[in-house]
């Protein structure tokens, strides 16, 4: 079965969605004649690089241009359409990338056209080629025979030379919206004779991220998997693309919303156990989040706070092995943002007007110590604040571990292997006390360099500078927790053995 996106590719520059800014400067050059030498594509993949490319070869030969337009019935159009043409070549740089790859297309390019007038030359993700290619690529860039045009692509605009771009003419593609992507989808289902509602639609669009290339591919696997003429509505959708169900989503927000921990936690272990993606579900999330910013019954303010944590789920997902965990840790932040907030509603006289009352000030209670935020709120007395039961230090550093361990893991590797062997003992006075299996273990973890991203991580994790004291197992039978071991016993105690 033929891929959408290639059936659908478009043959002409009307058919182009989403990218006018070039294509009326193509259009206006094929219309003048006066086609440059060397183009490069730059932009995110699936938004069209190619597909215009092969638009702008077939225009640059055409017998019988429409402003600027190929006609598509020509001789040489049928011949480009049909694949028989030798004058256009395609290469794909990310398999033939090697200088001797690129001496065979100079000695190719010595041959004058055989049927066109132009020889065409496209290069896909041209910034995989060599250093020394692009050396061998740079000369013919800048005295190419008259009859031959290079078109370039590329999605990593930074890794292609400044010697060859200052040679081409660039155009810098964009992602296409929502509704660009929406209108391309639906003329594609209504050719296809199917049935997706404008929902369904809408999620495949917003799953595809800007990329029509994308889009196309995940609505070909709604349409492969219904054989029958009912529609695809919303729900089958998400059943078909394996993600979690609409409601599930919105439930699981909803109670977020509402700081209902115990609550999300099922949904959300519910939804993991029905072999969803983490990944994906953090993503549905953030959408859902997105659309809550436009409707009344959010507050703006504590949907903003969601979605700022939510993105930084999205970025432990990436680098931790405990999805189903680190998922959790940040379900119960979300669920209980703002609870060491405090508020003071007690009417306070004013040297202006007795009558008026203060409004509520925010109270931040951090370390046992209270800090009024307002520098010019009166002095309160007698004011009633009721104090909040923080969890014990202990199980706050254990529950907050994994994330951790994730957060070194991306500066140190070994390091982050050696916290996951670690045992937490104890949390005091700003003090963590682990204990280690091996003495080699521990001089490791009290490099000055180890010690400075945990403890700068650890500060990041819990807002509070601590410090860290480690005891190896079988050192001494009682742990001394205020450090105070014979230093020059533990560093040659493995001699005196």
């Amino acid at each position: 079965m033929e891929t959408l996106y290639r059936k659908y590719r478009p043959q002409n520059f009307d058919l182009v969605i989403g990218q006018s800014h070039i294509i009326q400067i193509l259009k206006s050059q094929l219309s003048s004649g006066n086609v440059s030498h060397s183009y490069i594509f730059i932009g995110p993949r699936g938004t069209g690089k190619t597909s215009v490319g092969r638009i702008l070869a077939k225009a640059i030969n055409c017998t019988d241009l429409k402003e600027g337009n190929p006609c598509g019935k020509c001789e040489n159009c049928t011949i480009f359409q049909e694949g028989r043409s030798l004058d256009v070549v395609e290469i794909d740089a990310a398999s033939n990338r090697s200088i001797d790859d690129i001496k065979n297309l100079k000695e190719k390019i010595s041959f004058s056209p055989i049927k066109f007038d132009k020889k065409i030359y496209i290069i896909d993700e041209v910034h995989m080629l060599s250093k020394d290619a692009f050396n061998a690529l740079l000369k013919t860039l800048e005295e190419p025979p008259a009859y031959v045009v290079f078109i370039l692509a590329t999605t990593e605009v930074q890794k292609v030379p400044l010697t060859i771009l200052s040679r081409c003419q660039r155009f810098d593609f964009k992602l296409a919206s929502n509704d660009d992507l929406s209108t391309v989808l639906a003329s594609i289902v209504q050719k296809e004779n199917k049935k997706v509602s404008k929902e369904a639609i809408s999620l495949v669009a917003t799953m595809a991220k800007g990329s029509f290339r994308d889009s196309q591919t995940i609505l070909q696997k709604l349409l492969t998997h219904t054989e029958d003429e009912n529609e695809i509505d919303l729900e089958k959708a998400y059943q078909i693309l394996g993600l979690s169900s609409y409601q599930n989503v919105k439930s699981l927000f909803d109670f977020l919303y509402k700081n209902d921990f115990e609550s999300a936690k099922k949904v959300l272990i519910q939804t993991l156990a029905s072999g969803n993606s983490s990944t994906e579900l953090c993503v549905q999330l953030i959408r859902y989040g997105q659309k809550a910013l436009s409707v009344s019954s959010y507050d703006k303010n504590e949907v903003f706070m969601i979605l700022e944590l939510l993105f930084g789920l999205e970025r432990q997902l990436k680098i931790t092995d405990y999805d189903d965990i680190a998922f959790e840790l940040y379900v119960y932040k979300i669920a209980n943002r703002g609870n060491t907030l405090l508020t003071v509603s007690k009417p306070i006289p004013s040297q202006h007007d007795e009558s008026k009352e203060i409004k509520s000030k925010v109270i931040i209670i951090e370390n046992d110590k209270t800090e009024l935020k307002d520098e010019n709120l009166p002095k309160v007395e007698n004011a009633v604040i009721k104090k909040i039961d923080f969890e014990d230090d202990t199980i706050v550093i254990k529950k907050i571990w994994p994330d951790l361990i994730s957060r070194v893991k991306v500066k140190n590797v070994p390091l982050s292997g050696l916290l996951s062997n670690a045992e937490i003992l104890n949390v005091e006075d700003n003090v963590l006390y682990l204990r280690m299996k091996y003495k080699f273990h521990k001089s490791r973890i009290e490099n000055k360099k180890a010690l400075e991203i945990i403890l700068t991580e650890l500060e990041n994790l819990t807002s509070r500078k601590m410090s860290i004291i480690i005891n190896v197992i079988g050192e001494s039978e009682k742990l001394d927790l205020k450090g105070e071991n014979d230093i020059v016993k533990d560093v040659f105690s493995e001699l005196l053995q």
